[in-house]
């Protein structure tokens, strides 16, 4: 399933989005491992509580796949039904079912926005992506930011999920250095050394220049895993607004939800 929607302050007149800047483009996934439920709660919980919060958010077109892996999330396992983790399959021209619906959509359901370098042609594109998961082996939270060209916002994420969890202070954590729970990722040095990409890695090789991956520990209760992503979420829709350049964008397409 996918869910396309828009926030914003809406004028009571018309019913129509009132906003200072042009929508901001942001895709949200969560599920793509059946082991990781916080992430597919807090969809949830966002999506529940939008109709009495969304006009107090900024403007923006959201793209929202609550669950990307249905089989796995029903059986409590990381891979799909056929045993294959999702997030390493979005190069593959023969991915699973799940990947190849998650692909369509996206192109399907993309602002077409002018691209300068491709002097007047447009190009599909989100301006922030991020993802929901959970991180078995970690005491405490940590994320994941791939950017390119745009203001990070990694630290005052970090902040904010400190008032509700334990902060993975590690200088590597999978492999990866960090600091402060923060891993930042190389534009060049990703995309020339990952064969098997994962969610976040493709919306980046396709345009989107800031990728957000949330890791919640799960030593701590659900709830609060879960409330800490739909809140942080809310704080990178706004960080990202506020960052935003002025574009002109146009609006998702709308039509049935797969």
């Amino acid at each position: 399933m996918v869910v396309a929607l828009t926030t914003g302050p809406v004028s009571r007149r018309r019913g129509r989005l009132r906003a200072h800047r042009p929508p901001i483009n942001v895709c949200l996934g969560a599920g793509i491992h059946g082991d990781e439920p916080a992430g597919v709660e807090a969809a949830l919980r966002w999506l529940e509580r939008l109709p009495s919060v969304g006009h107090r958010l900024p403007a923006a077109n959201v793209l929202i796949f609550p669950c990307i892996n249905p089989s796995g999330y029903e059986r409590n396992r990381r891979t799909n039904h056929d045993g294959i983790d999702l997030n390493r399959q979005y190069k593959n021209p023969r991915a699973p079912i799940e990947v190849r619906a998650v692909r369509r959509a996206l192109a399907g359901a993309t602002a077409l926005l002018p691209d300068s370098r491709s002097k007047g042609r447009t190009a599909r594109r989100f301006d922030l992506s991020v993802e929901f998961h959970e991180d078995v082996d970690s005491a405490g939270f940590y994320l994941y930011e791939l950017i390119d060209r745009r203001r990070p916002m990694g630290r005052p994420l970090i902040a904010a999920a400190a008032r509700r969890l334990p902060i993975n202070h590690s200088g590597e954590i999978e492999g990866a250095d960090a600091e402060a729970g923060i891993i930042h990722r190389n534009r060049s040095a990703v995309l020339r050394r990952r064969s098997r990409w994962p969610h976040a890695l493709y919306l980046f090789h396709h345009g989107t220049p800031h990728c957000l991956t949330f890791e919640t520990p799960v030593t701590v209760p659900l709830s609060r895993r879960s409330e800490t992503h739909a809140d942080l979420f809310t704080l990178a829709l706004r960080l990202g607004a506020w960052g935003h350049r002025r574009t002109s964008h146009r609006p998702f397409r709308t039509g049935p939800h797969i």
